[in-house]
């Protein structure tokens, strides 16, 4: 049945620094705080004149060290054992390629998918069809997680089994309750 499992990287392996530098700074990610441009020097000088901080003060908070989900990095390193693993994220490629070496992370995925790499973004159907073509199966054969609720609606769109992240805990029980051995 179940031949890859794809994970999402910010709100899921690690904690998006995006929504918690928006939350600590009290905006919420909607409107013009959605459609940032996903290179990150823009992002930062973007941000800068909507939040009105200093640019450099935005770097400076998003370079300090984020907390890693080792709970689902363990998950990930059971089911990588039977299963494709994939990473599927919305971000800079340089930013996230150096995060996964930094963490000793990128080994754990046959396959990286960044949106900042492949010209498409979630939630788009085009991003999925890559998706699915890197891994060469087919929508019935991919779980996807993400903490994203769109991005959720638009895998099941095209037939993907999605999972809303919401904890280690649920996910490890919501992959079991799939079918999924690990």
């Amino acid at each position: 049945m179940y031949k890859a499992v794809a994970f999402d990287f910010f709100g899921v392996i690690q904690n998006d620094q995006y929504t918690v530098w928006l939350s600590n700074h009290g905006f919420k990610k909607q409107g013009e705080f959605s459609d940032l441009s996903i290179e990150m020097k823009d992002f930062y000088e973007g941000l800068s004149k909507l939040s009105r901080i200093p640019a450099i003060e935005i770097k400076a908070e998003f370079d300090k060290p984020q907390h890693l989900d080792e709970a689902v990095i363990k998950i990930i390193k059971k089911i990588r054992e039977k299963y494709k693993t994939a990473l599927a994220s919305n971000s800079n490629s340089d930013y996230l390629i150096e995060m996964l070496q930094r963490n000793k992370l990128d080994d754990l995925f046959d396959e990286v998918i960044i949106s900042g790499e492949v010209g498409y973004s979630k939630p788009s159907a085009e991003f999925f069809e890559y998706l699915l073509k890197k891994l060469d199966l087919l929508p019935s054969q991919v779980v996807f997680i993400d903490d994203t609720p769109q991005n959720v609606v638009s895998a099941e769109a095209l037939g993907i089994k999605s999972i809303g992240f919401t904890d280690a805990l649920a996910l490890k029980d919501d992959l079991i309750g799939l079918g999924l051995k690990f």
